[in-house]
């Protein structure tokens, strides 16, 4: 929570003395100040830290999120004949069990035949979550009534939403780099990347209720009906 004096941080509401204006601030005011500040409305007076969305509704709307994506993939995948490539590719594979060479040759043929199944899947990833940027919010999110915002309530700018977007889908624009480049290296890279972000997810878990991506773009997740509108900022003014 940021006081709109001093623009100092603060963990929770109990250092404001009004929604806006810490106590600090609000002491050094002159008796004017103080009425004037009283005397506004204050329909959004409540801790920042509680009134971000917690770890059940953000993993459920992640969870959404992840069976839209794997419907569509799968739809996709079954339209052009992967899974049946994969079942050959599986019946040969067992068949030359103890020649290595031709395994490893039968894996690449599967690969390059089927890479546009894969680009695929990674751009659907990228175009899907893209939403975050234009709306603050995915398929799974605007279900449940949660909004990606500023740290402190208020609507995030365009600049930090890409911020977030880029963290959060950073393993997958890694992977795409490596399907055009095919160097292990950079798959390895695309796996590390995703365990981090897994575990940053948990992050959710602590008082601050924010992921990792959320805490490098300075967002969070509220409730939509949480969230200072520029109506409710006018009103403080």
């Amino acid at each position: 929570m940021k006081c709109e004096k001093c623009g100092n941080e603060y963990p929770s509401q109990y250092y404001f003395e009004t929604p806006t204006v810490c106590k600090e601030c609000f002491k050094n005011m002159s008796d004017e100040e103080k009425q004037f500040h009283l005397a506004q409305p204050a329909p959004y007076f409540v801790d920042e830290l509680a009134s971000r969305t917690g770890f059940g509704k953000r993993f459920a709307a992640a969870l959404i999120d992840f069976l839209i994506v794997i419907i569509i993939i799968l739809l996709v995948y079954n339209a052009t004949g992967f899974f049946e490539s994969a079942t050959i590719l599986g019946e040969q594979v067992q068949e030359s069990a103890t020649d290595v060479a031709a395994i490893e040759e039968l894996t690449n043929s599967f690969m390059a035949d089927n890479m546009s199944n894969f680009y695929f899947s990674y751009i659907l990833i990228l175009v899907f979550f893209s939403l975050e940027i234009l709306i603050g919010a995915t398929v799974g999110k605007l279900i449940l009534g949660i909004q990606i915002a500023d740290s402190n309530r208020r609507k995030a700018s365009t600049t930090k939403l890409l911020t977030r977007y880029l963290i959060k889908n950073s393993a997958s624009f890694i992977s795409v780099i490596w399907l055009l480049t095919n160097i292990s290296l950079i798959n390895t890279l695309s796996t590390i990347v995703s365990i981090a972000l897994i575990i940053g997810f948990f992050f959710v878990l602590s008082q601050k209720r924010q992921a990792f991506h959320d805490m490098l773009a300075d967002t969070a997740v509220f409730n939509r009906h949480d969230i200072i509108t520029e109506e409710a900022n006018q009103n403080f003014n």
